[in-house]
């Protein structure tokens, strides 16, 4: 078939609401720490901004620091430090081990030429995190690379044009099926991709969305698919 599978973590792998909780609360102290402002006041503007800029980093260093930068090390080791890693094999519920077998059956299925992992967490959580679902479900998915986008792109984030143009020229395959929980992300003017918007359930004539794994699969196997399915498939 010849093509890459890109796949986001955080919302699409794993949704813990638990999880995202500590994550959002460790980042909105970081935020707070960084700006001088109280932590209701950080909070809110992280709310709101963070996914305009793509991170709460580029919040940060574009709007809110005029005089530093703040470097993705420190932010990573602030925000996913080692209590918040240590916690999270027993923050997983059994919804999580259903989604990831779910995901397991479904990757297996889909028949495509390399599997990424393709996220703006650091490669700590992601790791750390398939290690946690892989022992609870007794079970793994064997990806090709676990990619963390700023680790790999000098500080840059998805959405950034020059994230997706280095991962472009990277891979072998033509075609890529990139699924992301962000629509924000999804690089849709760009015709080699085919792009999913997870957990939600909208038409789109630019991509497709699915609310789980297996509802792709179906979409996949339909007499006539989705036109960026059909493209996909030739």
């Amino acid at each position: 078939m010849g093509y890459t599978l890109l796949l986001d973590f955080d919302g699409v792998m794993l949704s813990n609401s638990k999880l995202n909780d500590m994550i959002s609360s460790n980042c909105n102290r970081f935020f707070s720490k960084k700006t001088g402002l109280p932590l209701h006041e950080a909070s809110a503007i992280n709310r709101t901004y963070y996914k305009k800029y793509g991170h709460t980093l580029n919040l940060l260093n574009k709007r809110m620091l005029k005089d530093t930068n703040v470097f993705i090390d420190e932010f990573n080791e602030s925000v996913y430090d080692a209590d918040t890693l240590r916690s999270i094999k027993y923050n997983l519920e059994p919804k999580d081990i259903l989604e990831f077998q779910d995901w397991k059956r479904t990757i297996s299925q889909l028949d495509a030429d390399h599997v990424i992992v393709y996220s703006n967490a650091p490669s700590t959580w992601l790791h750390e995190c398939l290690n946690a679902l892989g022992n609870a479900s007794r079970s793994c998915i064997l990806f090709d690379e676990v990619v963390s986008v700023p680790e790999t792109n000098g500080g840059l984030f998805k959405p950034s044009h020059e994230v997706y143009d280095s991962i472009e020229s990277t891979l072998s395959s033509q075609k890529i099926m990139f699924i992301d929980d962000s629509i924000d992300n999804l690089p849709i003017h760009r015709p080699s991709w085919t792009n999913v918007l997870y957990g939600t359930d909208v038409y789109s004539p630019d991509y497709i969305s699915v609310e789980t794994p297996s509802e792709l699969l179906f979409k996949m196997k339909q007499t006539r698919p989705h036109r960026k399915l059909a493209q996909l498939l030739r």
